[in-house]
């Protein structure tokens, strides 16, 4: 499955990418925080995998908005953090 976040168009974005990892920094631009989340600076078209089937592309830069490409197996949902939040009210409003 091949979801592209639509962060261009609707500017949704914060411009910046954060993932858990128990690796360390891997490049002298990745940053690793005492909380164990790892800041990742990357350039257009590299790639950042999330565990052994998921993968972000960043596709486009624009200012301070960023577009992604993310793989994912259908299984795994992928929203974006406001539609997420959205959903989850909407599911514990129904309970």
């Amino acid at each position: 499955m091949e979801v592209v976040n639509n962060a261009v168009q609707n500017g949704s974005t914060q411009g910046s990418i954060t993932t858990k990892s128990y690796l360390p920094a891997s490049k002298p631009s990745d940053k690793l925080s005492q909380n164990g989340n790892l800041t990742l600076t990357r350039r257009i078209h590299e790639s950042i995998m999330i565990g052994d089937n998921i993968t972000l592309t960043i596709m486009e830069v624009s200012g301070n908005q960023v577009a992604l490409t993310i793989n994912a197996p259908k299984a795994i949902p992928v929203n974006r953090l406001d539609i997420y939040k959205k959903i989850c009210e909407r599911k514990t409003s129904t309970q």
